[in-house]
């Protein structure tokens, strides 16, 4: 099966059993279905994109994740326009994307700050 058939095909509860430990299935089996209930009008494999990607982010940290954590990658891919499964493959395969990494603001410092400061120490 290529990977489009198995986001395609594939139940959360499939995709569950087969990333998640058994006691993680039920912690956490409340909110994803409750997220897939809330989402029903996206493409499965959008949805199973979504579940995968906060599988692997929670699993590489150790925590479980909530509705309310699944919506915001649904947000994520949203603004990503990610909506089709070619989309969702290619995301899910780029392993640097920066998605939920913070930029850092630039702040603008004058050439006469240094001088200013000595001043105010002075």
């Amino acid at each position: 099966m290529t990977k489009a058939q198995l986001l395609e095909q594939s139940t959360f509860i499939e995709i569950m059993i087969a990333l998640l430990e058994p006691s993680m299935i039920d912690i956490v089996s409340w909110h994803v279905s409750a997220f897939y209930e809330a989402n029903r009008n996206y493409p499965r494999s959008v949805l199973n994109g979504v579940l995968i990607k906060a599988i692997s982010n929670c699993n590489a940290s150790g925590n479980s994740f909530s509705k309310a954590y699944l919506d915001k990658i649904l947000e994520t891919f949203n603004n990503y326009k990610i909506n089709t499964t070619q989309l969702v493959i290619k995301f899910l395969d780029n392993k640097h994307n920066h998605s939920y990494k913070h930029k850092k603001k630039v702040v603008f410092v004058p050439e006469y700050m240094e001088e200013y400061e000595e001043l105010l120490k002075n």
